[in-house]
């Protein structure tokens, strides 16, 4: 049953990882072409809402692809008894990376902001698995196991 967990797991976490990329790596016109089609569900507002609505949308993308991610990465490693902290450090560094990488994809940049908000991502994500696995029950006060860093899956 354990490894069918760890499977499925790790299963949705690439699946994750290949859409989060996916969108991050579309080019400048690709990606106009998506908050483009996504605003048309606010047809009720003047263009400078919409203007801000769709900047939050974006911004808040990173937010959420990272956040998600840590969970799943979390998620996996508690199945293998692997500490968080390795978990959380290499979605940190693809937080660098995921950014650098658009330099090359026309009409994207890099943005030391951006990275900034993968990283508030990835924190919010270990926090809240370390918050569900905290009142779970699942774990123990100490820092040296993995139990308590991550969520049950």
């Amino acid at each position: 049953m354990k490894e069918r967990k760890f499977q499925v797991a790790i299963i949705v976490t690439i699946i994750w990882f290949i859409f989060m990329t996916y969108l991050s790596h579309q080019d400048g016109e690709g990606t106009a072409r998506a908050s483009s089609r996504l605003m048309r569900l606010f047809w009720f507002l003047n263009d400078e809402q919409i203007q801000l609505v769709s900047a939050w949308t974006r911004k808040g993308a990173h937010v959420i692809c990272f956040l998600v991610l840590t969970i799943l990465v979390l998620a996996v490693l508690r199945l293998v008894k692997l500490h968080a902290w390795i978990g959380v450090s290499a979605v940190c560094v693809w937080c660098f990376f995921d950014e650098w990488t658009k330099r090359s994809i026309p009409g994207r940049h890099y943005s030391t902001f951006d990275v900034m908000l993968n990283i508030a991502g990835v924190v919010l994500g270990w926090l809240i698995s370390h918050h569900r696995a905290g009142s779970a029950g699942t774990g123990s006060a100490n820092c040296h196991g993995a139990d308590h860093l991550t969520p049950d899956v």
